[in-house]
C-alpha cells in the first residue's frame, strides 16, 4: 500500500513516510462501537452519522474548511447542498459583504429567513483584534444571518468572541455551533474548560494553510487530545493531510466526530484558486508541500500569533530563502513573478494530501465520492470486527479482541437462534393459553363467581397480564431483529454491533419485560402457596422475602443498563453479580413454591388416604404441579449455568423464559381444571369402584366404615376439603 502521508520542511529534512491505513484500522478496530457511527445508504449519499451530524443536522460528517483566499460561497453551498457541512472563510472581508454572500447562499439553498443557514463562517482572530469595539461587527452580522456554525482560529482572544457569541443567543431560539482549532493538548482543555467550544478542531501538523508550526502529527495529537476530554465534553473533529474516503473512515474509527477536508476540495470547479494554481495543485507530488513564514512574508499577510506558520506547495519561494536572500529581494523577485505570470513564486496553499488528487471535479461529486470511500471502508471495518468479542478491560479505556472460545456459537447466530425458538414457545403458549380461558369461559366448564371458585378469577387476571407481556416481548425481540439484521447490517460491527450495546431502550424494555414475567411468575406461585396452607402468612414468610430481593436485582440491571459503557456486555461485571443473584433466586424459588405445594398436598393425601378407594385426586395434583413447573426450573437452571460460564448460548434460554413462565402458570391451571371436571363428571355418572365401595351421587369413592359419633366435628383435612383449593390453582 502507497504511504498516505509526507511532511517536508525547510528547517529540517524530516519526513513522516509509510503511514498505512491497515496499520490505523488494526489499532483502531475495538474504538468502532465507541465513536457512535451508525452508516445508511442513501439514494442521495452514503450516510454516515456521528454525533457531529446529528448536532448539525447533515448526513455527512465530511466538514469544508474555512480557507480564506480559496474557500467562496459558491463551495460553502455546494458542500452543504449535498449533505456535508461547509465554512465559508471571513478572511478580510467587511460585515456588508459577509451579509451579502450568506444571503447569496441562504436563496441557493432556498432556506427561509428564519431558519439557520446550513453553512458556517470561519474567522481568523488576528484579523478580528484589529477592530477595538466590544463586540466585532462581523462577528454580529453573521449571528443576524442566522449561520448555523462560526469558527474560531488563530487569535490571543479568542474567548471574548466565545463569549459575545453565547450572550447572542441566549436572547433567542437558536444556538451557534462554534469551533475551534487547538494544535496541543493544552490547547484543547483551555478551549473545553474556559470557553465551553461545542467542537475542537484537532488540527496536525500535516494540514495545508496556517496552523501550529509545533502541532504534533494529526493520529498523534487527534488520539491526546480524546483521551484528555470528560466525557460530555466538547465534540472532535480531526484535520490535517486528509483527501481520502478511507483516511475519514480511519479517522472516524479512532474517534473523530468529523473530518475536515481543504486541499481536497481546492480540485473543484467552485474552488477560488486561479487555473494556474490548480494546476499547481496537479502537478504537486508526494513530497511538494513545505511548511514556513516565507509564503506569508512575500505575501504580505503577516501577523499570524507565534508558533503559526503555513503549509504550501513549495517552489521558487522556498529557493530563494535557501539560497540566503533578503526580505527585500525576495519580495522584489515576487512581485516580479506576478507580473509576468511566472507560475514559479505562486502561493499555492496546500497540505501534504495535495498527491492523492490529479483532476478538477464538481464539489458536490467530490462529496459523493469521499462519502462513497468512507462507507466501503467502513464496511470493512465491520466485517473485520463481526469477527470478535469484546470485554471490558477495568484499568483501560480499550477493548481487547479476543475470539469465539472453541464449540460457542457466534452473537450472530446466536440471537437468530434465540428468537426463533421463543417464536416457537410462544405458539404453544397461543395454544395453552386459548386452551385455559376456554376452560374457564365455556359454560361447559365455567364457575366463575361461585363461592368454590372464588380465586378463579385472580387467575385469570394472572393468566391474561403473563400473555401480554410475553407477547409484548416477542415484539420487543422482533423489532430489535429487523433493526439489527436489515436496518443495523452494514452499520460498524453489523448486527451485533446493534443488537450487543445494553443501554439501548429498546434492549432495556426487553429485558424489563423479562424480569417482571419472571417476578409476576414467582409471586402467583407463593399466592397458590398461600392459599393451600390455609393462608398461613409464616410459610410464606421466606419465598416472599426472596421475590422482593429479586424484584429489586432484576431491575436494578434495568436501571444500570442506561449509565453502563456503550461497549459492554452482559458479562460486565457491573452487573455479574445482580445478574446470578437474579438467575439463583428464581431457581430457590420454583424449587420452594413447587415442593411446598406438592408437601401440602402430599400431607392432605395422606390424612385422608385410609377414607378414600385407589390412590385419589391429591397424587395426580402433586405430579402435575412437579411436571409443570420441571420445564421452567430446567430452562432456569440451564440459564444460570450458561451465564456463570460466560457461554454465548445464554441468549438463546434467556428469551425462553419469559414465553415459558406463562406456558407453566396456563400448564398448571389446565391440567388441574380439566382433571377436577373429569372427575365430577364421573360421580355425576354413578362411577362405583368395583372393589367394596360405597357409591352416592357427586360423592367420592368411599370403604365401608363403622363410625360411633360421640360429638360432632368440623375439621376440613379430607381429599374434598382441598378441591376449592386445587380448582383455585
Amino acid at each position: 500500500m502507497p504511504p498516505i502521508l509526507a511532511i517536508r520542511s525547510n528547517l529540517a529534512v524530516t519526513k513522516l513516510i509509510n503511514v498505512y491505513l491497515q496499520p490505523i484500522f488494526k489499532n483502531t478496530l475495538a474504538l468502532v462501537a465507541h465513536s457512535r457511527i451508525t452508516i445508511m445508504p442513501s439514494d442521495k449519499l452514503n450516510r454516515v452519522q456521528t454525533d457531529l451530524t446529528r448536532l448539525l443536522n447533515v448526513d455527512s460528517p465530511i466538514i469544508l474548511a474555512p480557507m480564506a483566499l480559496a474557500n467562496t460561497e459558491n463551495l460553502a453551498c455546494a458542500v452543504s447542498a449535498t449533505g456535508a457541512f461547509g465554512f465559508m472563510g471571513a478572511g478580510f472581508l467587511s460585515p456588508s459583504d459577509l451579509r451579502q454572500k450568506l444571503s447569496m447562499i441562504r436563496q441557493t439553498l432556498q432556506v427561509g429567513v428564519d431558519k439557520p443557514i446550513p453553512v458556517g463562517v470561519g474567522f481568523i482572530g488576528w484579523v478580528l483584534e484589529k477592530t477595538e469595539e466590544s463586540e466585532d461587527p462581523r462577528i454580529r452580522a453573521v449571528l443576524e444571518e442566522k449561520v448555523a456554525a462560526i469558527w474560531l482560529a488563530f487569535g490571543t482572544k479568542l474567548g471574548s468572541y466565545v463569549e459575545q457569541i453565547r450572550a447572542y443567543d441566549s436572547q433567542r431560539e437558536h444556538k451557534t455551533v462554534i469551533f475551534t482549532i487547538v494544535n496541543s493538548v493544552e490547547e484543547a482543555l483551555r478551549a473545553t474548560n474556559e470557553w465551553k467550544v461545542d467542537v475542537l478542531v484537532a488540527q496536525g501538523i500535516e494540514s495545508g494553510g496556517h496552523g501550529g508550526s509545533e502541532a504534533p502529527p494529526l493520529l498523534t495529537l487527534l488520539q491526546a487530545v480524546i483521551d484528555v476530554l470528560p466525557n460530555d465534553g466538547p465534540l472532535v473533529v480531526a484535520a490535517g493531510g486528509v483527501s481520502t474516503g478511507k483516511q475519514i473512515a480511519a479517522l472516524l474509527t479512532m474517534g473523530a466526530s468529523g473530518v475536515v477536508l481543504g486541499t481536497r476540495f481546492l480540485f473543484t470547479d467552485e474552488c477560488g484558486y486561479t487555473d494556474a494554481k490548480k494546476e499547481v495543485l496537479i502537478q504537486a507530488g508526494i513530497n511538494s508541500t513545505v511548511r514556513g513564514m516565507a509564503f506569508d512574508e512575500v505575501g504580505r499577510t503577516m501577523g499570524w500569533p507565534p508558533k503559526q506558520d503555513g503549509r504550501a506547495v513549495s517552489n521558487n519561494i522556498i529557493k530563494d530563502v535557501e539560497e540566503g536572500l533578503d526580505l527585500d529581494a525576495r519580495l522584489r523577485l515576487f512581485d516580479d513573478s506576478a507580473k509576468t505570470g511566472d507560475t514559479s513564486r505562486l502561493v499555492v496553499w496546500a497540505g501534504v494530501g495535495v498527491a492523492l488528487t490529479n483532476t478538477i471535479t464538481p464539489a458536490a461529486d467530490v462529496v459523493r465520492q469521499l462519502s462513497a470511500e468512507m462507507y466501503s471502508s467502513l464496511q470493512r471495518a465491520s466485517s473485520l470486527l463481526s469477527q470478535y468479542n469484546y470485554w471490558k478491560d477495568t484499568d483501560s479505556f480499550y477493548k481487547v479482541p479476543k475470539f469465539n472460545m472453541a464449540g460457542q456459537l457466534s452473537l450472530e447466530k446466536t440471537f437468530l437462534l434465540a428468537a426463533w425458538i421463543e417464536g416457537i414457545l410462544y405458539g404453544f403458549l397461543c395454544c395453552i393459553f386459548g386452551a385455559t380461558m376456554y376452560i374457564y369461559f365455556s359454560s361447559m366448564y365455567s364457575r366463575i363467581g361461585s363461592r368454590r371458585d372464588r380465586h378463579t378469577t385472580g387467575m385469570i387476571i394472572i393468566s391474561a397480564i403473563m400473555f401480554f407481556i410475553a407477547s409484548f416481548h416477542l415484539v420487543m425481540n422482533g423489532f430489535r431483529l429487523l433493526r439489527g439484521y436489515a436496518d443495523e447490517r452494514l452499520a460498524p460491527g453489523g448486527p451485533v454491533g446493534y443488537l450487543g450495546v445494553l443501554r439501548k431502550w429498546d434492549h432495556i424494555l426487553k429485558d424489563t419485560l423479562y424480569a417482571t414475567q419472571e417476578n409476576l411468575g414467582s409471586a402467583a406461585a407463593i399466592y397458590r402457596c398461600w392459599v393451600l396452607w390455609n393462608f398461613d402468612w409464616r410459610i410464606i414468610a421466606l419465598p416472599t422475602i426472596l421475590l422482593f430481593t429479586n424484584i429489586a436485582a432484576g431491575y436494578v440491571v434495568c436501571g444500570t443498563y442506561p449509565s453502563i459503557d456503550p461497549t459492554a456486555s452482559i458479562f460486565n461485571p457491573v452487573l455479574l453479580q445482580w445478574i446470578k443473584t437474579f438467575y439463583s433466586i428464581a431457581v430457590v424459588l420454583n424449587v420452594m413454591t413447587t415442593g411446598l405445594m406438592s408437601y401440602r398436598i402430599w400431607i392432605a393425601h395422606k390424612n385422608s388416604a385410609s377414607y378414600i378407594v385407589g390412590k385419589g385426586r391429591l397424587i395426580s395434583i402433586i405430579r402435575i404441579l412437579i411436571e409443570s413447573a420441571a420445564l421452567q426450573l430446567i430452562v432456569e437452571v440451564v440459564l444460570l449455568a450458561l451465564y456463570t460460564a460466560n457461554l454465548n448460548a445464554q441468549y438463546i434460554l434467556l428469551e425462553c423464559v419469559t414465553p415459558t413462565v406463562a406456558i407453566t402458570f396456563n400448564t398448571i391451571t389446565l391440567r388441574i381444571k380439566l382433571q377436577s371436571e373429569a372427575m365430577a363428571r364421573s360421580r355425576s355418572m354413578g362411577y362405583t369402584d368395583p372393589s367394596n365401595a360405597v357409591q352416592t351421587i357427586g360423592s367420592l369413592p368411599m370403604k365401608r366404615l363403622r363410625v360411633n359419633i360421640n360429638r360432632e366435628t368440623d375439621q376440613d383435612t379430607s381429599e374434598a376439603s382441598y378441591d376449592d383449593k386445587t380448582n383455585a390453582v
